[in-house]
């Protein structure tokens, strides 16, 4: 997270108050999430300028227009508009992994060694053809008789490749989702896991899980213990899931709107990333358009 400090000033060099300060996503009227610190609390928007003429505010990187208004006062909009925040700590050793240009090779049991190193775990993975619907590129991952699909960022064969090691690093993951198949009890995930499992949760692993037609939920799992938080909605349409990971708190962004961080105990087992699909009916599974992952050393 970046943070935005600024102090506003009447035509006489007095600070002014009571200014109501609205940050939008630049060139939209949609207001962006703003948040009181490093990415923990959330901060309303609109919100109120301080008794000196300063206000503050963290915002994720990106592009963003500040908007002033007070009774009576006529604010320069070009002077606070494609404000541009950017923390390196958010992105530095950045690494994309997407299935839009991965999927029409990942058939069978094929390792992609193209540098972004996906394999195929179990079941079935295939690319969705382009439709009314979904656009070439979109990846199945589906149950495939008794076995369910898996794919996996790997090293090699059935290697599981390092993307984040607790107690050192800060990740974000960013993944388009679908629930793809029939409406029964199983496990559809993507995220991170410390085994490269066919089939099932992974003991360890922070990531997001649908489990039958009505709940998602994100998972924070230590062994047997399990920390979970309802998303509050599913994933039988396409979903914008990120996932932010300190070592101590995991926060998700479902469509860009902030759910409450929570507190989990995090495993020490090195983590690597995952989409895994199928449950106990036919083509059961779930459908990705992109997972990046974005890594960044706390300093």
């Amino acid at each position: 997270m970046q943070r935005f400090l600024g102090t506003l000033y009447d035509s006489g060099g007095s600070p002014l108050t009571g200014v109501t300060v609205t940050v939008k996503n630049a060139g939209t009227a949609v207001n962006a999430s703003l948040f009181s610190d490093d990415g923990v609390t959330t901060k309303s928007n609109g919100f109120t300028n301080d008794s000196d003429g300063s206000f503050e505010f963290y915002a994720r990187n990106g592009r963003y227009d500040i908007v002033f208004t007070k009774s009576g006062i006529t604010f320069t909009d070009a002077n606070s508009t494609d404000v541009v925040l950017w923390d390196p700590r958010d992105a530095s050793y950045e690494s994309a992994f997407r299935c839009d240009f991965l999927s029409t090779f990942l058939t069978g049991s094929d390792f992609i060694a193209d540098g972004h190193h996906w394999r195929v775990g179990g079941g079935s993975v295939v690319s969705v053809a382009g439709d009314t619907t979904y656009r070439t590129g979109w990846m199945d991952v589906l149950e495939s008789g008794a076995a369910q699909g898996s794919a996996l960022i790997a090293h090699g064969a059935s290697t599981f490749g390092l993307i984040w090691v607790p107690s050192t690093d800060m990740i974000a993951l960013d993944m388009r989702l679908e629930k793809v198949g029939d409406a029964v009890a199983g496990t559809r995930r993507a995220g991170l896991g410390s085994a490269a499992l066919a089939s099932g949760d992974p003991t360890n692993g922070i990531y997001v899980r649908q489990i039958d037609a009505n709940n998602a939920f994100l998972v924070c799992r230590a062994s047997s213990t399990e920390s979970t938080q309802d998303l509050g909605q599913t994933l039988n349409n396409p979903t914008r899931i990120r996932i932010t990971i300190t070592t101590s708190l995991v926060r998700v962004f479902v469509d860009d709107v902030a759910k409450t961080a929570i507190t989990t105990n995090i495993p020490t087992a090195i983590m690597g990333g995952s989409i895994g699909g199928g449950a106990t009916g036919s083509a059961a599974g779930i459908r990705a358009d992109y997972f990046n992952v974005y890594q960044g050393i706390r300093v």
